[in-house]
């Protein structure tokens, strides 16, 4: 590359990841340093004229992060993202699929001058929080203008990653974000084919691809991504997450790409890999040519670390048979300090001098060191911790953390049964360690063979309990359970051979308990049986009404890999249908994407499904739709009406009110029951509009279920019935297969052509069963 630094040519680009802001934000010392560190990646931004910062990942310490720490991020971002600066370079690409909304420096409310663009990791990912959408705390800082939050995949079927599309004079960069998944259900979609990047159509781009995942550096094969997994004409990868430093670019393993690891900025656990270095980068683009150059952090408290093995100490060898204990613990504690002291001196000579002295938000007391010492323990007693440490308190930061004891391993006949975590070159955050000893003690718990679990599945428990504790949702549990107690009543309505609750007590009793499933191998959000696990054959569903049979299409480098049984074509030919919507992009497979238009349903067919009922209302540029719905109109005429809610397209005016556009619709509604309403949630429901007329389908917990209906603009009126699909349950081949819908119209009517369940039969199984199971508990009672 040129060494031309002004070049209208060049992108300038600043490089940094997992900044962890709130670390220890309550720590008198250390509550700054994460703050410190990235005040100075913003100045170094600003100093070396960067056109934007990009960030890999983990902004935030923690996912809920406190009022103060969002007071203090908040006051950096304002100080040095917003300002009166010229942004030399433009957006091409389609900002409202990037980011939801524009990008924050065109925004004419707002000056923007130094642009940020991150995506989310591990620790400050999206969470629900018993509500409808999904929210980060990176959601807060978009709504405000002051950084661009991309890299967000909205759906739990499949990834598909489109590009950021960027120009700046003859040089074009496409920014690929894909925020922090689970590593196994990743890597499962990886290696069957559902993991999709988009391509621009026309002109030449210097492809970045930020992620932030695990490595594959010693960890099993299905819990990282590997680097041959990633396209081969990507020119560069920011690799998130890793908190090892390795700014310097690197040849990938498969040797198409190179791969720069950037590492925290502040050291987050105790551990060797933290100990390094801290850098930002600072990324020059200029056509098909690149460059990386490190840039120092100075603003980071001075970390060293080191080991001692007490039976091999010289200044302890006569002592380790020693009978006096007090002697012998003394010495031990002089030998540990004096280790201590010869790191603490060590400490302080890797500390630089300060790159800017009038900082916002600087480091408390930097004189304050460091340091973690492993000992190995073996035939010696241990110390306490916060008592060793309180003789270093002002001169190190960690005193109660100084030592880490441990011992040498005797291997034991148990030692298969022993959970050991996989070695690697990661260092540990703390609180996962923490996190994994909890799923530990609950797996012993339940391998007992008294506490088999019935019918809730472990894999899906263990889920709940990291979302309980790690991303502190409170209805983390009562999902699952509601999830498994809803699919559990489908299955006895469907089999039919237990009307009684002693019956049905019965059958769980019998049954063996869930098969456990490899934790590398299963998708915790569809939760897919493992590549290795026995499956029954996929059977065939009945075609719809007055649709023809269709052959299946070939295979591409998209699909399902020929081991896995293929998706089915309605969620294919969608997925295909949104990537034609993008007029920039290419689809990056070589099948022949046709439309197939969907051929008319019959006419005269009685109406069928329940009532729904509600007014549409426009709030915020989102489309809202609010009312009742019933068994019949009957119920509704009466007053019996259960209420429901739905969001729509966002991005709407007034205009939307009259000719409602096509989408998705999000949203919730009540389901009776005995002991109360029980509210069911609904996502990704497709409502197609053609002039008043309306229809649509979606499936819930219930089963699949399609709408139609319509829409009357004057009163803005919306009236829809959803009728609930039979699912074909018998052992027999069918011949029939369903055509290949290619748009939403075709998927519609294959939906409305199906069987419905009738109400009334839903209801009476529903009735009998709860009437069954109050006599059961009063019979127990008395």
């Amino acid at each position: 590359m040129a060494e031309e630094e002004d070049d209208d040519d060049v992108f300038t680009i600043m490089v940094a990841t997992d900044s962890h802001l709130g670390y220890c934000d309550r720590d008198a010392v250390r509550g700054t340093d994460s703050f410190a560190a990235f005040e100075e990646v913003l100045r170094l931004a600003n100093d070396r004229g960067a056109d934007f910062l990009l960030l890999a990942g983990d902004l935030f310490h923690d996912n809920k992060p406190s009022r103060r720490t969002l007071f203090k991020t908040m006051s950096l971002l304002r100080r040095y993202a917003l300002s009166d600066a010229a942004v030399g370079f433009e957006v091409l690409s389609d900002q409202e699929a990037n980011f939801r909304r524009g990008v924050n420096y065109e925004d004419p409310h707002v000056s923007v001058g130094l642009p940020i663009f991150s995506i989310h990791g591990n620790h400050d990912d999206p969470t629900r929080e018993g509500g409808v959408e999904a929210l980060a705390a990176l959601d807060l800082l978009s709504v405000a203008n002051m950084l661009n939050y991309f890299g967000r995949q909205e759906h739990a079927d499949r990834v598909e990653v489109s590009p950021v599309l960027l120009r700046k004079g003859n040089t074009r960069v496409a920014l690929y974000g894909l925020g922090n998944m689970r590593d196994e259900r990743l890597n499962r979609m990886w290696q069957q084919k559902k993991v999709r990047f988009l391509r621009p159509r026309d002109g030449t781009y210097f492809s970045i691809f930020v992620l932030h995942q695990n490595r594959d550096v010693g960890r099993g094969r299905n819990t990282c991504v590997h680097e041959s997994m990633i396209p081969a004409w990507i020119d560069l990868v920011i690799w998130g997450h890793e908190h090892e430093c390795q700014i310097k670019p690197r040849e990938s393993a498969v040797g198409t790409f190179r791969v720069c690891q950037p590492g925290s900025s502040v050291a987050c656990s105790l551990v060797e890999g933290e100990a390094k270095p801290k850098h930002c980068g600072l990324l020059q683009v200029r056509g098909a040519e690149f460059r990386m150059s490190p840039l120092r952090l100075t603003c980071v408290r001075p970390f060293v670390c080191d080991e001692i093995v007490l039976a091999e100490a010289p200044e302890l060898r006569d002592d380790a048979d020693a009978d006096d204990g007090a002697d012998h613990a003394t010495a031990v504690r002089d030998c540990l300090a004096a280790r201590v002291e010869a790191l603490i001196e060590r400490a302080r000579k890797t500390r630089s001098a300060f790159r800017y002295d009038d900082m916002l938000l600087p480091m408390a007391a930097p004189d304050q060191v460091l340091v973690r010492l492993k000992v190995d323990h073996t035939g010696f007693a241990t110390l306490n911790n916060a008592k060793f440490g309180g003789q270093f308190v002002g001169r190190v930061a960690n005193t109660s953390a100084i030592l880490h004891f441990s011992r040498q391993k005797q291997a034991s006949a148990s030692a298969a049964k022993t959970w050991v975590p996989t070695e690697g070159s990661e260092p540990v955050e703390e609180g996962e360690l923490a996190a994994a000893a909890i799923d530990q003690l609950i797996q012993d718990q339940l391998d007992g063979q008294e506490a088999k679990l019935q019918i809730l599945e472990e894999t899906k428990m263990n889920e709940a309990l990291n979302g309980f504790v790690d991303k502190q949702d409170p209805q983390a549990f009562a999902e699952e359970v509601e999830r498994t107690l809803v699919r559990e009543q489908k299955a006895q309505y469907k089999r039919g051979d237990a009307t009684d609750p002693e019956s049905i007590r019965a059958r769980y009793r019998q049954a063996p308990p869930p098969a456990k499933k490899a934790p590398a191998a299963v998708d915790a959000s569809s939760g897919e049986d493992s590549d290795d696990a026995p499956r029954k054959p996929a059977k065939k569903k009945p075609a719809a009404r007055g649709r023809k049979k269709a052959a299946a299409p070939p295979s591409s480098e998209d699909e399902d890999s020929e081991d896995e049984a293929p998706p089915p074509p309605r969620k294919r030919a969608a997925r295909a249908s949104r990537a034609r919507k993008q007029a920039s992009y290419a689809d990056d497979d070589d099948d022949d994407d046709e439309e197939v238009a969907a051929e008319g349903e019959e006419e005269g067919a009685a109406k069928k499904g329940v009532p729904m009922v509600g007014d549409v209302t426009l709030q915020d540029g989102r489309l809202f739709w609010a009312g009742l719905w019933a068994d019949s109109e009957e119920d509704l005429k009466a007053g019996k009406g259960k209420k429901f809610k739905y969001g729509g397209p966002e991005g709407q005016s007034e205009a939307a009110l009259s000719q409602m556009p096509s989408g998705e619709w999000h949203g919730y509604f009540f389901n009776p029951g005995y002991e109360g309403d029980t509210k069911c949630k609904e996502k990704g429901v497709k409502l197609k509009f053609d002039g008043s007329n309306a229809r649509g389908g979606g499936e819930n917990t219930f089963g699949e279920f399609s709408l139609k209906g319509s829409y009357d603009a004057s009163t803005k009126k919306m009236t829809l019935r959803k009728a609930y699909l039979y699912q074909d349950d018998d052992d027999d081949d069918d011949e029939i297969v369903d055509a290949e819908p290619e748009d939403v119209a075709a998927e519609i009517a294959g939906l409305e052509g199906d069987a419905e369940i009738p109400i009334e039969e839903l209801r009476k199984r529903m009735a009998a069963f709860e009437e069954e199971e109050r006599k059961a508990k009063a019979a127990k009672t008395a």
